[in-house]
């Protein structure tokens, strides 16, 4: 069985959709929230950025803090989801080899990524999903970020949940996958429309 294995933003998608989320997020805060309360939201969020920005705060905490900034104002978060999953552009040229790859009984084929889990498999719900989870505390709707697969996490994951310890075809956007890359037979680079085979000879482990 070969095991094929795809990166979500930017691979899948056009573009990062965690940053599509909050713009998206933003605009229907915007329409609901009062004007000083939705610049005083704005302004958190713009100092949680720069956090990230300046390296005083990891991605997943940024990622984690701001979500629960939005859902005190989101009354169904998996609908916000489902709504937010109809704006998002997919790399169709990208989707197509996953259809092809899933098609084929000898493939096993998997998404990961750190983007919203739920996210993902409302968009491909054919195949097995690796992505951001949370724990979801209704008492005082607060939620913690439980599973984030980036970087070498993303190998972890995959080792812990399946026992795949070896990658046979990796589609990726970024270096930061490198550990993948690593365990992988053959991977690719992929920048919009265009599919690059990456020379894992001439990488600097």
């Amino acid at each position: 069985m070969k095991i094929v294995v795809f990166d979500f933003d930017k691979t899948l998608t056009k573009g990062d959709t965690f940053n599509q989320f909050v713009v998206y997020t933003f605009k229907l805060l915007f329409n609901k929230l009062e004007l000083k309360e939705f610049l005083i939201l704005f302004i958190k969020c713009g100092f949680d950025y720069f956090s990230v920005i300046f390296k005083f705060k990891s991605l997943m905490k940024f990622k984690n803090d701001l979500l629960n900034k939005f859902i005190v104002y989101i009354e169904d978060y998996n609908d916000h989801i489902i709504n937010f999953s109809k704006s998002v552009t997919l790399n169709l040229s990208v989707v197509k080899l996953l259809k092809e790859y899933h098609s084929d009984k000898r493939c096993k084929v998997f998404i990961i990524s750190a983007s919203d889990e739920y996210l993902i498999r409302v968009l491909f719900k054919e195949v097995e999903v690796i992505g951001m989870k949370f724990m979801y505390k209704s008492i005082n709707r607060s939620l913690a970020i439980v599973q984030h697969p980036y970087s070498d996490e993303k190998v972890k994951l995959l080792n812990d949940l399946y026992n795949v310890f070896m990658i046979d075809i990796f589609y990726t956007d970024s270096f930061i996958d490198l550990p993948c890359i690593n365990i992988s037979q053959s991977s690719y680079l992929v920048n919009g429309e265009k599919i690059k085979r990456i020379n894992n000879e001439h990488i600097n482990f």
